[in-house]
């Protein structure tokens, strides 16, 4: 009957705008993870060229442990939330050792931020040495030793301090706010589309009963 189409048709607009709402605020969430992960990889950029500007890091083929365990722990003092790792030329993780899963670290992602523009603010994630199935933004820097490139320091960035940051961003007063008003748009669609179902058919409601009366006679 034309209720039942109506009717049909009025959840079938209830399923879409609901569907839409939390797509909406997927979408919404994602975007504010992405934007945490660029600030954080644009603010902390240079921290990795901090520690190899404390001194060679690197000599003779050596790793001088020591001195990076003491830049570390300065480093560490302006930002808690960071893993330092030394690489050799290829990737593997030189220093420290007892951390890892994974020995060999993609340079993919180092080699992409390196030719980035410093001024980019797109967030690159690299593997976590800790945890491979983690991919985490970070920072990273050539170190040289004798005028030859000997490997890099990489700095991952966030840990617990970054999942905090991400629950906060989520919901912040923005997000909350724009999911309020994607809860008001819904109401109104429904109203609207409830009062419009209703005004077509009621005609039609009207025409279909004088046509059942006419049978009837």
């Amino acid at each position: 009957t034309v209720n039942t189409l109506a009717r049909r048709l009025l959840v079938s607009t209830s399923v879409l705008l609901t569907l839409l709402l939390v797509a909406s605020w997927i979408a919404g969430t994602l975007s504010a993870r992405r934007f945490a992960d660029e600030m954080n990889q644009a603010l902390n950029r240079s921290i990795a060229m901090y520690i190899v500007d404390k001194g060679p890091l690197i000599t003779d083929g050596e790793v001088m442990e020591g001195r990076l365990r003491d830049v570390a722990a300065q480093a560490m003092v302006l930002n808690p939330a960071i893993s330092i790792y030394l690489l050799d030329p290829v990737g593997r993780v030189i220093w420290p050792r007892a951390e890892t899963v994974i020995r060999r670290v993609d340079l993919e992602p180092i080699r992409e931020f390196l030719a980035a523009d410093a001024g980019q603010h797109v967030a690159i994630y690299g593997e976590d040495p800790a945890q491979p199935s983690t991919r985490r933004v970070f920072s990273v820097a050539p170190v040289r030793s004798s005028d030859r490139e000997a490997g890099y320091v990489y700095v991952l960035l966030g840990g617990a301090e970054r999942g905090a940051l991400v629950r906060n961003i989520a919901d912040s007063h923005i997000l909350r706010a724009c999911f309020g008003g994607l809860v008001v748009m819904l109401t109104f669609t429904l109203y609207a589309a409830w009062v419009l179902t209703t005004r077509l058919t009621q005609p039609l409601t009207h025409l279909h009963g004088l046509i059942v009366d006419t049978d009837r006679e």
